[in-house]
Formats: structure tokens, sequence, C-alpha cells
């Protein structure tokens, strides 16, 4: 395609599992460019030290050479911001547009870096916009709401996270699953937690740096409104998303049964508290055995007031194992006693040592789920009508609410109003949401509706890194199923097989876009291996 053609390019950034995508659009010569995240999973080790510690089993499921590709977080992040940065060069050398969807760490961790390993915080970087959600708006009431809630389950989930850290022993299913989640939630400020000896930020306070390095120029979308193409890159973007008027939608994980599914909602705080409570009084125990140092640095030393939080009032503490000195009181039987009833297998099933962590475990995937409900959705409109869909993260509460209202909401003169059918029919780019996993992507409200035959759809996934999550590190096939396999199908029979992944195989990716004439060219950066990008351009 000749370099002074009018296009839009969509370009992934592969061998992450985690989004960033830039979105330039070229006209007459001059491109505008708008990225939408910048994120890697938390915790990602490079595959060679992955292949020495995992289990023979796992490697040997997942592949030794799959896995030894793998890169690291740290390097993956400085690889792609070098690559962003050298991209902009001829491009103005800035940002016309940044698009943050959420508050996870796989979408903002290029931004959490400290400051002085940060290009998006140097003073030479230009971003002339930023479009948030009215989620991310510190003036909104009810979004300081919600971060509030959000707030305390993260640090609940992150105590829990570091429970597991600490503990002897294989952990339970349970316990790995949280500290996997946890590594969508990035850094967690609390005085139970490792000390904080860089300045890397949390992803919140990162949202925040960006919001305040654009400064007047940072828009909080709400659903139903659109931005006119000068307010943009030269396009214009319906935003489906997040739901705010029915706000219960923004805590529906997935359907059940038939028909419309039962809601479920933001986990209790009662029930958060617990979480916390028993995952600090863990730690007590831990700190007191000598297995945890709960040195803070600057935020003090955490002592026995800020570890208290114990599942029983004090009165009805025992220690157990018995320290020396304990002795059995009137009310209490002798240790020899309690201990034969405590460690009888028979009566394993009373014990309440571990029940508190399904209940992390529910909370953590709780959590990841609610947030991200909280997507930011955008639908950009090519010049033809045709729709670019970027749904962040989106799940089943987010995807049912774009059907709450017309776009635009409010009637404009000028501008007919549409229904979200109107818009999904004329879908023929699709940011698969949540790295195609089993509940972010709605079947009849959603993929069925986009009915253009140009379809295709992008991935931002490693299955070898999905796959050693959670339970998945100790026992084959147990980790996330990503994609999930019936999703990748129907996504296969709707695209025609015109679907770009992560860590997908550039030869199978160009030979299925070169099968069918949809108008859409697809380059790799390494023919061979698909380097670091892949770009699809749709001529205007």
């Amino acid at each position: 395609m000749p370099d002074e053609a009018d296009r839009v390019v969509v370009r992934m950034y592969r061998g992450v599992l985690g989004d960033c995508f830039l979105v330039t659009v070229w006209r007459g010569g001059t491109a505008k460019v708008a990225m939408i995240d910048c994120g890697v999973l938390q915790n990602v080790q490079p595959g060679s030290e992955m292949v020495e510690k995992l289990p023979e089993a796992v490697v040997e499921t997942v592949g030794k050479e799959k896995l030894s590709s793998v890169e690291g977080t740290k390097e993956a992040l400085r690889s792609i911001e070098a690559d962003i940065v050298d991209y902009l060069k001829d491009k103005g050398g800035k940002l016309d547009l940044l698009v943050i969807t959420h508050d996870h760490y796989d979408h903002v961790a290029g931004f959490t870096l400290p400051d002085d390993e940060n290009v998006f915080m140097r003073p030479s970087f230009g971003i002339d916009r930023l479009w948030l959600s009215w989620v991310e708006d510190p003036t909104d009431a009810q979004a300081r709401s919600l971060a509030a809630r959000f707030s305390k389950s993260k640090e609940a989930v992150a105590l829990a996270a570091e429970v597991g850290r600490h503990a002897v022993g294989p952990l339970s299913d349970a316990l790995e699953q949280v500290q996997a989640l946890a590594g969508f939630i990035g850094l967690v400020v609390h005085p139970a937690l490792p000390a904080v000896t860089s300045k890397t930020k949390t992803t919140t306070q990162s949202i925040q740096a960006m919001r305040e390095k654009v400064g007047q120029n940072t828009r909080f979308l709400e659903p139903g409104q659109i931005m006119t193409p000068e307010e943009g890159i030269g396009l214009k973007a319906y935003v489906l998303a997040p739901p705010r008027e029915e706000e219960k939608r923004l805590f529906k994980d997935s359907p059940t049964g038939k028909g419309l599914a039962r809601e479920v909602y933001l986990t209790n705080v009662d029930e958060v508290a617990a979480v916390a409570s028993v995952a600090l009084s863990q730690l007590h125990g831990m700190a007191a055995a000598g297995e945890v140092v709960m040195d803070v640095g600057q935020r003090g030393t955490v002592d026995d007031e800020d570890l208290d939080p114990l599942p029983f009032a004090r009165p009805h503490e025992r220690s157990y194992p018995p320290k020396d000195g304990d002795k059995p009181t009137r009310k209490t039987p002798g240790w020899e006693a309690l201990r034969s009833t405590y460690e009888d297998p028979a009566s394993e099933y009373r014990s309440l040592s571990a029940d508190w962590t399904e209940a992390a475990d529910s909370l953590a995937l709780k959590l990841d789920s609610d947030t991200n409900n909280s997507s930011l959705v955008l639908a950009f409109e090519l010049p033809d009508n045709r729709i670019l869909l970027f749904p962040g993260d989106a799940q089943v509460g987010n995807w049912e609410s774009w059907g709450d209202q017309l776009y635009p909401k409010v009637p404009v003169t000028g501008e007919p109003q549409q229904t979200i059918e109107d818009i999904l029919r004329r879908v023929v780019f699709y940011k698969v949401g949540h790295h195609a996993s089993h509940n972010a992507t709605a079947r009849a409200r959603g993929l069925e509706l986009m009915t253009d035959p140009r379809l295709c759809a992008a991935i931002p996934v490693v299955e070898a890194v999905a796959k050693i999550q959670g339970p998945g590190r100790k026992t084959p096939g147990k980790g996330w199923k990503m994609p999930y396999e019936k999703l990748y199908a129907r996504l296969e029979e709707k695209t025609a097989g015109r679907i770009v992944q992560g860590d997908g195989d550039p030869k199978r990716e160009k030979a299925a876009f070169a099968a069918s004439d949809v108008g859409v060219s697809i380059c790799h950066e390494d023919a061979a291996t698909g380097g670091r990008w892949v770009e699809l351009t749709f001529p205007l």
C-alpha cells in the first residue's frame, strides 16, 4: 500500500499477556496516533527461570520451547516502550490520544514504573489527550464510593497473597489462585505488606499520574456519549460503557441458567473485612515465629496492635501449637486432649484453618471481574461506517449494559440515534476481551451481533503464561484457559480464521488474511517469528 494512502493501522504488541494497542489514522500523509492501554501481567519470570522452577510435568504439558521463549514482565515492558518511542519519531514524537480502559496491571503496567524509568512521564514525551471512564473521576461521588470499595478488596487480596508467599510447603489451589489474580492488582500499600523501596506506583497512582501529566485535556467518558473526530484522532468514537445508572451491571460476572442471569454483586464489605482479618492473623503468627519480617521502612514497624484483627476475641485466643508456659484453663481441656482431637484426620472437615483461603479465592475472583466490568468500551467508526471495537476486559454485565441507551444517549440535531445492534453489526475488528477468557465476550448480546463478513479479531495473550497461573503452577491442565476453547472456535467461524494472537503463528495468520478478500492487510515485525508486534491495515 502506498505510504500516502489514507488508512487506519492497528498495531497489537505481541509476546505478553496484557493489552497494548496503537491505532494510527493516516490522512494526506499525516498521522494521528492513539494508544489504548500499555500493560503486561505482573510477576512473569523469564522463560528460562520458569523452566527450572516449575514441576517437570507442568513444563512437559505446556511445552519447554514455548515456556523458554516467554519474556519476563520488566523485559517485555521496556521492549514495548522502546518500540513505541521509535514508532512515534516520524509521527510528531507524541501520542495524540491515550486511552486507559481500567485499573488493572495488565493494562497500565507501563505507567507504574518509577518516573526516571517511565518513558511516558518524560517531559519530552507528549500526550495531547487522555480518555478515561467516569469511574476514574476523582470529583465524582459515585466513582469515589466505588474506589473505596475496590481499595478494601485489593488490600484483602494482597494480604492473602502475602500469606501464600511466606507459606511453608505446597499451597492450596485456592491460595495459588489468589496469588495469580493478585498479579492483576499490582502493588498495594499496607502496613502489613513489604516495604516499597522504589518509586514504583500502584495502578491507581499511575492513572492519577497520567491525569496530572495531561491536565485539562483529560476527559471522563459516559455511556451513550459520542466523541467527535476532532476530539480524538480523526475518527468518531461511541462510548458504550461502563454502566452508570444501572450500577448493578458493574458487578454481574457471567450468565447462569436460562434467559437473563442472576446478578452477582460486589462482595459484601463484611466478607472483605473477614478475609483481611484472617490473613492478618496468619501474618501475625508468621511474624511471631520469625517467618515474616514486618518492617515497612518509612511507614514504621508493624506491631501487635497493627496486626491484631484475629477471628476471635483476645480472651478466647489459644496459641497452637502451645507456647512454653501455656497452661490449660478450667474451661479448656489439656493440650494433649486438644491435640488429639484437632489433629484427628476424621475431624479435619471441622477445622477452620484453611476455610478462609476459599473465601479469599472467591474475593480475588470477584474483585478481578468487577474491575474488568468497569472497563471503558469504545467503538471507533471509520468514514465508511466500519467499526473497530475495543471493549477492554468488559464482562457480561458491562456488555449487557450497552443496550441500556441509544447512541447518542441525548438526541443531537443532525445525529441519528442508533441502537447497540446498529453498531455491533458493523464491527470489522474486535479486540477480544480479557485475553479470550470464558466470560469476557457476550454471546447473544455480543459476538453473535457482529454479522459483518469482514470481521477479524485480535487476542493479546500468551497461552504458555496463562497455563501456569493459579493451580496450573503445580498441576498440569489447571491453569487459566486463555483463549477459552469454545469461544476461540466460534471466533474462527465468525472470522474465517482471521485472528491475530499474542503468540500466534505468523505464517498461519498471514495465510488466513490472504485467503479472503476483506480489504485488510497484515504485517508482522518479523515474518518468521512474528516479532514484537503485528499490524492490521484498514484502507479508508
